[in-house]
């Protein structure tokens, strides 16, 4: 692949080509047709993982062969889905090239598909009385009767990708007749084409496939994405920032011209991240949705009037800035103005468009990062149309989350036509499972958000901060230390930080690696271990049959020296266990002394790697040279764009163990108002130097009760789940999560300043215990960077606090067992 896939899509790809194999097996043994189902939440990048598989299949990896015969047919019901697909693959695989990637057209005319190629098809090419279905005198074949050559000549290596597997999927009253173009694949269809052994269906919402699927005969092999690891990835913004009017006066065209506004804001934001960062440009997009054509002309809604209100605030807009995705399909007179077509396809890549119109045309299927801003013109009525196009518009123009700048991590959509309730609609529409959408992010009436900057006279403040050790607990792909190091050399030296750094790691690697064996050659278990490796041993069994009667066996053992091949599968597999090509380095290394031969080197490492002693304090020796070349780097990195911080995050977030990092903060950050929740000190505030949020009565009361304090100078209220939130690890049901707790105080003490942890929690809550005991351990590894870390209730108007920081008060928390006891040590320690 051209592009480093996030772990959860890696993952997925492994999982589906393990299936994909055994599908293949099952079909040429003669057994069942397949079906591999993904069940890929929107925004998950199900297009980018398909690719993966694919190339996966036609090149194979380091233990299976690659299948030569593969051919794969990419079938939608929408051409401009196929071409988007088409251009998405072209754009990421490293395999497949532009005339790998084949659009199946009306004159499509083979005797079968050929082998290494991704055919497109749409559903509409394929109906009754059209050219490719019609035996024609100027055609040699039917797209049927390809197919069908297909499936006759590679059963085990021809695959159907249905993408948006869950359209066409409704069945009539005969359950084994197709009665859709799809599911003459999936069933066959007498006279036409056999069903297709080998299909992988594609779906954020597989539910229909699914059941039609039961109907068949067919293995099922489902694989599914966890939506919280695509809401943890980065892929989806975090919030939609929903607009709206407060009374019922008309407000269409305000609204419109606000949303031009924001427009401005986005573009002016990002072109600042981007210059700052040195990130290719983001350019975004105002989409505007309009009504439905009427009395002859193209949209009920004034799209003369629309321009005038857009130039007001954005300029002339020249031809190139603004066009249309109207199913029409040709240039549309407005006024002065001729709006161009633009194929949905088109428009990501579109880089001189800021405004594209359109009905319903981007509603499904259609994928456009840089639309930031949405205004649409249709009635309430139409919420689940507005709420489809919400689900397209949710990704992220950098793939990934912006740390720094809450407002670049949120849409916004203006909807001058829906009152709350109306709204209300559309957000429980969106947060149902069916919508797809991995995670429904954060819904917010624009009108309550405010995007707050540093404030200015706490830069001291966000200095002590930003070294305060927090946690990222994220489901990534856990690394051995040894892959971690030799990835953390690769970057010091692309980032320059260190140049010799590759070089040097992979050597130290090597010589832990050489002290083990001079330590192991001592060893006569070692010496055994080499000569077994060398060895294949053998059991004969001779039977002799004298007159019917049959003597008991007689059994031989011998061995054989094992032949190259056996002795490189060793090899290989030390390969794998090491990764980095490392088992290369060892044997370049070991041979260059002229002591061994590349044979013995071999069988040495694989010994070696058998050991547990030396995988062990290989990964002690490779953990601890991270650790410390980290934490030598640790000032320089912090210099480096925010893309190029990301990958060192993920290096450490990739131990076996959740390790601590430094807190970063973000330069803006968006809170919601509340008017009856106003403060000063805060870290982030307005030009008066306030700042509102949300907070219920616990945390209302805390707040108020700190704020009083003489000696308290900022504090911080901690966003759950923002990418730069304060987290701290705790175990629950044996896995690491993540707690946010909910507020960072400042306070005087002496010459310096410390701060505190405040967490008022609810004892009522089924992980309560469990967040208890992991705040107690995290003071236990870093109370000594904090003032107080507390667990805080209110009883009877009054709060009662649990210092974890305290050591006979942590010591005692770290042992609860459950609420129940939590309580218990509240009443009996609690102050």
């Amino acid at each position: 692949m051209k592009l480093t896939l996030k772990d959860f899509q890696t993952n997925t790809v492994d999982e589906l080509y393990v299936e994909a194999r055994a599908a293949k097996r099952e079909v040429e043994e003669g057994g069942r047709e397949q079906a591999l189902v993904l069940a890929s939440p929107t925004g998950s990048g199900k297009t980018v993982i398909a690719t993966a598989l694919m190339e996966r299949i036609v090149e194979g990896d380091d233990e299976h062969a690659p299948d030569d015969e593969a051919t794969f047919l990419w079938l939608t019901d929408q051409p401009d889905l196929n071409e988007q697909s088409r251009r998405k693959i072209l754009a990421a695989s490293a395999s497949f090239g532009i005339d790998d990637l084949v659009t199946i057209d009306a004159d499509f005319d083979a005797e079968r598909l050929e082998p290494g190629k991704v055919y497109f098809l749409n559903i509409q090419k394929l109906g009754k009385g059209t050219n490719l279905v019609a035996p024609a005198d100027e055609r040699d074949h039917t797209i049927w009767e390809t197919i069908a050559n297909t499936v006759g000549q590679s059963a085990g290596s021809f695959w159907l990708v249905l993408d948006e597997a869950h359209k066409g999927m409704l069945e009539g009253k005969a359950a084994e007749d197709a009665t859709t173009i799809a599911q003459k694949f999936i069933k066959g269809s007498p006279g036409e084409i056999p069903a297709v052994p080998l299909i992988l269906g594609i779906s954020a919402t597989p539910d229909r496939f699914v059941e039609l699927l039961k109907g068949t005969k067919r293995t099922r092999r489902e694989i599914t994405v966890d939506p919280e690891d695509v809401r943890v990835s980065g892929l989806l913004k975090e919030t939609i920032v929903l607009y709206h009017p407060t009374d019922k006066q008309p407000s269409d065209w305000s609204l419109l011209r606000a949303s031009a506004e924001k427009l401005k804001s986005y573009a002016e934001q990002w072109a600042a991240y981007c210059a700052r960062e040195k990130e290719p440009a983001v350019d975004p997009i105002l989409v505007v949705q309009v009504e439905d054509a009427s009395d002859g002309t193209v949209s009920r809604t004034d799209l003369e009037q629309a321009l005038d209100v857009l130039e007001e605030v954005l300029g002339d807009l020249d031809e190139e800035e603004v066009g249309h995705a109207f199913q029409e399909g040709h240039a549309v007179e407005v006024g002065e103005h001729a709006l161009r077509y633009v194929s949905p396809a088109d428009i990501q890549e579109d880089e001189n468009l800021r405004v594209v119109f359109f009905k319903l045309s981007l509603n499904t299927g259609w994928d456009c990062p840089r639309a930031e801003v949405i205004m649409s013109f249709r009635r309430a009525l139409d919420y689940t149309r507005i709420a489809q196009l919400v689900g397209r518009l949710v990704r992220t123009p950098l793939a990934r989350a912006i740390p720094s700048n809450d407002f670049l991590n949120g849409v916004s959509l203006y909807l001058p036509h829906y009152d709350k309730k109306a709204l209300k609609t559309v957000i429980d529409y969106l947060s149902k499972p069916e919508t797809g959408l991995a995670v429904a992010p954060e819904f917010v009436e624009g009108d309550d958000l405010v995007e707050l900057p540093r404030a200015e006279d706490k830069a001291e403040l966000f200095e002590l901060a930003e070294t305060l050790p927090t946690y990222a607990i994220e489901r990534l792909s856990k690394a051995s230390n040894v892959r971690r190091l030799i990835r953390l050399g690769r970057a010091l030296a692309y980032d320059k930080l260190d140049k010799e750094a590759a070089d040097r790691f992979r050597k130290l690697v090597v010589s832990t690696l050489d002290a083990e064996r001079k330590r192991l050659e001592k060893s006569p278990t070692f010496k055994k271990t080499l000569k077994e490796r060398a060895e294949i041993d053998m059991r004969g069994v001779r039977v002799v049959y004298r007159g019917g009667d049959e003597e008991k066996p007689d059994e031989t053992a011998e061995s054989v020296a094992a032949v190259s091949q056996n002795i490189d599968d060793l090899y290989a597999q030390a390969g794998r266990k090491l990764g980095e090509g490392l088992n290369a380095a060892y044997l370049k290394a070991r041979v260059a002394t002229g002591k061994v031969k590349p044979k013995t080197a071999k069988l040495e490492l694989a010994a070696l790697l058998d050991d547990e002693k030396t995988v062990k304090t290989l990964d002690e020796v490779a953990g601890k040279t991270f650790n410390a070349e980290a934490e030598n780097h640790k000032a320089a990195i912090r210099e480096l764009p925010e893309a190029r911080r990301e990958t060192y995050r993920k290096l450490r977030r990739q131990a076996a163990k959740p390790e601590p990092e430094e807190l970063e903060l973000p330069d803006v950050y968006g809170s919601i108002i509340d008017e009856d929740s106003i403060y000063d000190r805060h870290l982030f505030a307005d030009e008066r130097g306030l700042f509102s949020c949300n907070v219920n009565e616990w945390e209302r009361a805390t707040v108020e009760a700190e704020l009083a304090r003489d000696d308290v100078v900022g504090w911080l209220r901690n966003v759950p789940r923002k990418s730069w939130a304060f987290k701290v690890p705790y175990k629950y049901d044996g896995d690491d999560t993540p707690m946010y707790p909910d507020f960072l105080f400042f306070r005087k003490q002496g010459e310096g300043v410390v701060v505190d942890i405040l967490e008022p929690h609810r004892l009522t809550q089924d992980d309560s215990a469990a967040k208890a005991a992991g705040l107690a351990d995290f003071a236990k590894t870093h109370g000594d960077r904090f003032g107080r870390i507390e667990l805080i209730i209110k009883e009877k108007d009054k709060l009662v606090r649990l210092n974890v920081n305290d050591g006979d008060v942590r010591d005692k928390v770290r042992g609860v067992k459950d609420n129940g006891h939590l309580r218990q040590l509240f009443e009996t320690e609690g102050k």
